[in-house]
């Protein structure tokens, strides 16, 4: 039941979809190259290779331009105000949501969920477990630590990718370590 509200009403209030217009710094940067030094560079190719394909060589420079564009961190998609973006996970009786927009909603959304699981289910939440928090602060979440990951690096073959939105999971070990020690898995060493 609860999840059925959850569908029909939070997601469809909160998810304001994004809209599609690029960014025109980055359409500017990436495309547009006629009166810059890209044309000359252009130009310098064309003419100490005047046998490879002009098509092939603006392509290139297009990937040289793209690369620099994220290299200087500039947005592929224009900023939307109003784009908000909510994600729902149910484990059981704990739930995690994750909200791109601002933290006023976040409360809103709170609020509303505290409501309808009084109202709906006849249950209170847990105040200590429950809140509103930032994704740079991490959750814990059935025993795992949950953090953005933000600018992170894999390589793929040589290629190097930077990661912008990825989620980073981790145990918490001080938590784990006590846990073992109070049901007799670990004892603390006596110095001495």
């Amino acid at each position: 039941r609860f999840d059925r509200w959850v569908e029909m009403f939070l997601l469809t209030k909160f998810n304001v979809p994004r809209k599609d217009s690029v960014n025109p710094e980055y359409a500017e940067a990436v495309t547009k190259h006629l009166g810059t030094k890209w044309n000359d560079v252009l130009e310098v190719i064309k003419s100490n290779a005047p046998d490879v394909n002009r098509k092939k060589i603006r392509l290139a420079l297009r990937e040289v331009r793209k690369q620099q564009v994220a290299q200087n961190k500039t947005k592929y998609y224009a900023d939307d105000p109003h784009h908000r973006k909510l994600w729902y996970v149910r484990y059981a009786d704990d739930m995690l949501l994750g909200l791109t927009g601002p933290k006023s909603d976040a409360l809103a959304i709170l609020k509303e969920i505290e409501i309808a699981v009084d109202k709906e289910l006849n249950m209170q939440i847990h105040l200590d477990k429950s809140g509103v928090k930032h994704h740079s602060d991490g959750v814990l979440f059935l025993g795992y630590r949950l953090l953005g990951n933000y600018d992170s690096k894999l390589n793929f073959g040589g290629i190097q990718r930077h990661l912008s939105n990825r989620i980073k999971f981790s145990v918490p070990t001080q938590r784990l370590l006590k846990r073992y020690m109070n049901k007799g898995f670990l004892q603390k060493a006596k110095k001495g």
